[in-house]
């Protein structure tokens, strides 16, 4: 299938969704922290599809601009999904392609990539 990146720092969360996207055969690699994230991406990595967690991306540079930033380096080839919480700010969403509020299921995970690989 294809190759799908989680950043969190909640390691609950990242493996559900591992667990999840890894039972309909997709290669799934967990990045605790955004900067790793880029850092993966810069020295060659690749990803079809980019689930950020909002939550994962307070403490590094990027701040309200980590979809525009994570688009930038993978100059549009990656489908991006933010997992945003309710009622707080969402800047950081901007520039992704969905964004799927929390608490969510694991059919909205599947759904979403599902999309998101459609439109590749």
């Amino acid at each position: 299938m294809a190759k799908v990146m989680i950043i969190s720092e909640n390691n609950e969360l990242s493996l559900a969704i591992k667990y999840v996207l890894r039972r309909e055969g997709h290669d799934v690699e967990i990045m605790p922290t955004f900067c790793e994230s880029e850092a993966y991406l810069y020295s060659g990595g690749n990803s079809a599809v980019i689930l950020i967690d909002s939550d994962a991306i307070h403490h590094c540079r990027a701040g309200k601009r980590a979809s525009e930033k994570l688009r930038s380096i993978t100059k549009g080839n990656a489908r991006i999904i933010y997992l945003a919480t309710k009622g707080s700010d969402n800047a950081s969403a901007e520039g992704a392609d969905t964004i799927v509020y929390k608490p969510f299921t694991a059919h909205d995970i599947q759904t979403e990539v599902r999309n998101a690989l459609a439109t590749l």
